[in-house]
């Protein structure tokens, strides 16, 4: 409506006109009121469901970590299967080679006994005296090996 058209009225009807106008100002203000009260409303039901998603999301999500930390050390760590793994046949191995020095020992302390005053061994103390001092029987015939250069 044009500026002319609304001069043109009578007074009573551009009066009328100009309460409509400013009732619709109240109105557009109470709704934008209303409209900003939506607003804080639906941004407070927005935080309600993030918060709720989060509070939901974060136990889990805590005991998901937590577990995965664990499997990890349980495998790779100073501790862990692989290391026992290592561990068991480094054990393994220590007992072989325990097993092959009580051999040795043993073997060590037998003759050692077969060459103790208390009980002297003839066939011993000849071969230890043969080996040490280099002697040999008159019907022995002795073959020298060459030696070998050093180095």
């Amino acid at each position: 409506m044009a500026w002319s058209e609304v001069s043109a009225m009578p007074p009573s009807v551009g009066r009328r006109l100009c309460d409509l106008c400013r009732e619709n100002a109240a109105n557009s203000l109470n709704f934008l009121d209303a409209n900003d009260s939506v607003m804080r409303i639906v941004a407070m039901v927005i935080r309600r469901l993030i918060r709720r998603a989060v509070e939901r999301i974060i136990g889990p999500l805590i005991g998901c970590l937590a577990v995965a930390y664990f499997t990890y050390h349980l495998v790779n760590g100073e501790r862990s299967l692989l290391a026992w793994r290592h561990m068991d046949a480094e054990i393994a191995e220590a007992e072989t080679r325990l097993t092959q020095l009580q051999n040795e020992r043993g073997a060590l302390e037998k003759r050692a006994s077969l060459l103790r005053p208390d009980h002297l061994d003839p066939d011993m103390l000849e071969e230890r005296a043969r080996a040490v001092l280099n002697f040999a029987r008159p019907d022995e015939v002795v073959v020298l090996a060459p030696r070998k250069p050093k180095g």
